[in-house]
């Protein structure tokens, strides 16, 4: 696990990228990653999820502000996504946690999707869950998670891509549902 010098020399010689990059959100083994304004809530009407399918209709988009914020109703859930791009090089691997003062008020960042191989390129999806009984308000532009970055003992024989299958990578600045579906697809 990399600490805070190690970071910033990683950053400098472009074996992290982190875009953008503030000096000051450098913790002393992670670096914090900010809100972005966007988010996608699951639409109540729907009866069920089918893992089989796109998940694009599934979801509500709303926008926010740094002063409207958004509200996380009580064991409600959400997707999100981060200001900072990250990108890793061949020999970084990174994991993605929520920010203990925020698991303190039981939200949670992330279900299962935390970790990221070396190669990710992208915007990190957040799958916010309210574990609480009273709603959350959270907002944009605020800290909601760090990142600890891990150095490999060697270069993998595939790096994170869609080379090799990975379905995330060049991930935008917006949300992005589960593509769960295309391992039916890609089996026809």
């Amino acid at each position: 696990m990399l600490h805070d010098s190690a970071i910033i020399n990683e950053v400098r010689k472009g074996n992290i990228d982190i875009d953008p990059f503030d000096t000051s959100r450098i913790q002393p083994s992670s670096y914090d990653f900010t809100l972005r304004d966007t988010f996608l809530f699951p639409k109540v009407s729907r009866a069920t999820i089918n893992v089989k399918e796109d998940q694009k209709d599934t979801f509500e988009e709303i926008v926010t502000n740094e002063e409207n914020g958004v509200v996380i109703y009580p064991h409600g859930c959400c997707l999100a996504v981060t200001r900072e791009r990250v990108r890793f090089g061949s020999t970084i691997a990174g994991r993605l946690e929520g920010k203990s003062s925020l698991g303190r008020l039981f939200l949670s960042i992330h279900i299962t999707a935390g970790f990221f191989d070396p190669g990710f390129n992208g915007y990190p999806t957040l799958e916010l869950v309210n574990h609480n009984d009273v709603p959350i308000v959270i907002y944009p532009g605020m800290p909601i998670a760090q990142m600890s970055f891990f150095r490999l003992e060697g270069r993998p024989f595939n790096l994170y891509g869609k080379s090799s299958g990975s379905k995330y990578q060049d991930q935008p600045n917006v949300p992005v549902p589960s593509k769960y579906h295309l391992n039916f697809e890609e089996r026809s």
